[in-house]
């Protein structure tokens, strides 16, 4: 269990004074003792829930199947556990603290025998208190989507309620830089209650991208209740959601709704820009 040292250090140092503050005060009356006690053992509890806290990761995962639990300073890094198929089954990642990603978080189709890597049926992704983000500043896809089916990014806490907890944000401008990108037959995925950011200003790119299909589409796929818009004024984002397929393969959306939309240039419809390639 890790504990920001500084922090530590110092709660540790007020503990140990305070401790022999008490020692060298057993001549005082017992009222000044006592309140002197009670010090201490404000400053224990206080102690202990620091300590509680610190040693909470960033993200945290269950798993029917496989190995049962992770924790993981970055979503990429669940990620790639599950894509190595330690975690498999219904899972669930918890966010518990802001996430900065160095990398791209990728997820990669189920493949069909649960003996087989990566395997899962369904992974639910959400906060466990209020105002969390997951940032990245990439010049690729911040989560990736890459295949990925039964996915659900929830944006409330404990994915409950109607307030959105979560801001998923990628600050880099470059053509690739999406922030939630489907790809390669991504489907029944869901995306809602969520802030999300992007600063691509790239003609075929956009905060939300669907990109090219193999086999069936990108299909069956929600995008609702979210709000979308840029990382930052001076770098807009030319399109918020943007579909560039492949011919003949689906781009489905089953739900488009509750979405509140700012801060892109593109002005062609109410969601920036739709293309799907010939």
């Amino acid at each position: 269990m890790n504990y920001p040292s500084v922090p530590f250090r110092i709660l540790l140092n007020i503990l140990s004074d305070a401790l022999m503050y008490k020692q060298s005060s057993t001549f005082l009356n017992r009222t000044c003792m006592h309140r002197n006690n009670s010090t201490v053992r404000a400053l224990f509890l206080f102690l202990l829930l620091f300590c509680s806290m610190a040693g909470m990761a960033q993200v945290t995962l269950t798993a029917t199947s496989g190995t049962a639990t992770g924790s993981f300073t970055t979503l990429k890094g669940a990620f790639d556990a599950i894509n190595l198929g330690t975690h498999k089954g219904v899972i669930v990642i918890k966010i518990n603290a802001s996430t900065t990603e160095t990398l791209s978080a990728s997820l990669t189709a189920s493949a069909a025998l649960s003996t087989s890597a990566p395997y899962y049926t369904s992974i639910n992704i959400y906060p466990t208190t209020t105002g969390l983000s997951i940032t990245g500043a990439l010049a690729t896809p911040l989560i990736n989507l890459n295949g990925a089916d039964n996915v659900i990014i929830d944006g409330r806490v404990n994915a409950t309620g109607s307030d959105k907890s979560l801001t998923i944000s990628n600050t880099n401008t470059s053509n690739a830089a999406a922030t939630i990108p489907f790809i390669a037959d991504a489907s029944a995925n869901t995306v809602r209650y969520c802030t999300l950011k992007g600063s691509s200003t790239a003609t075929a790119a956009g905060i939300i991208f669907f990109s090219t299909a193999t086999t069936m589409g990108n299909d069956n796929n929600t995008i609702t209740n979210n709000d979308i818009t840029c990382a930052a004024d001076g770098s807009r984002p030319l399109n918020a959601v943007y579909a560039l397929g492949t011919s003949k393969k689906v781009i489905g959306l089953m739900g488009c709704s509750g979405i509140r939309l700012w801060n892109s240039l593109a002005a062609q419809s109410p969601f920036g820009s739709f293309s799907t390639s010939p």
